[in-house]
């Protein structure tokens, strides 16, 4: 009887250890947050307006929606850093292209979604050009994608940045601590925003 309860202890604590801790953004003041994730806190940057609350969130207001949310996908650019590691999302990781876009018009049946370029609805094109490296690496964040609700909000990544200026509502970290992160993250890792 004791080894049967060893072994269903041992059993149980397997499965828990497979459970993935959740990445924690706190805002410290304005844009400025720590990302904490696995005992490291590393500097971040929200919405250049702060933080709100999802029912509140309004498309374009510069606001980064609070909540528990999962990372739905991964794209990189494969002309400028190599094929990263991104733990338990490497099934949705994708090489991104020059006519990837988000669609961001509350007009269209494909609001707050990947499209394909050229597009007729208004949109944010995910391949930059330039010195700007916000897209090099990011993660979509699952905020308002089911269902899609018009005008909530679009385009909420986790995405690199280098000097921690505010965002258009989006989460911002070095290139360097955006990999460290995704390294560890399990498909069911949810990032909450506070």
């Amino acid at each position: 009887m004791k080894y049967l309860f060893l072994l269903l202890l041992m059993i149980l604590s397997s499965s828990l250890s497979l459970s993935s801790s959740s990445i924690q953004v706190v805002s410290t003041e304005g844009y400025s947050c720590n990302l904490s994730f696995f005992n490291r806190t590393m500097p971040c940057s929200l919405g250049t307006n702060g933080v709100i609350s999802p029912d509140m969130k309004e498309e374009g207001d510069g606001k980064t929606p609070s909540g528990s949310y999962l990372l739905r996908q991964v794209y990189y650019r494969a002309d400028r850093i190599s094929k990263p590691n991104t733990g338990g999302l490497s099934n949705v990781t994708n090489i991104l292209h020059p006519k990837d876009g988000w669609c961001d018009d509350s007009q269209s049946l494909e609001y707050n979604m990947h499209i394909n370029l050229p597009y007729v609805y208004h949109h944010e094109n995910l391949w930059e050009i330039g010195d700007v490296h916000f897209y090099d690496l990011f993660a979509v964040i699952g905020y308002n994608d089911s269902p899609q609700i018009p005008g909530k909000g679009s385009a909420i990544f986790f995405h690199t940045t280098i000097e921690y200026g505010g965002t258009a509502g989006c989460v911002a970290l070095s290139l360097i601590d955006l990999e460290w992160v995704l390294v560890r993250v399990e498909y069911d890792t949810y990032i909450e925003i506070a």
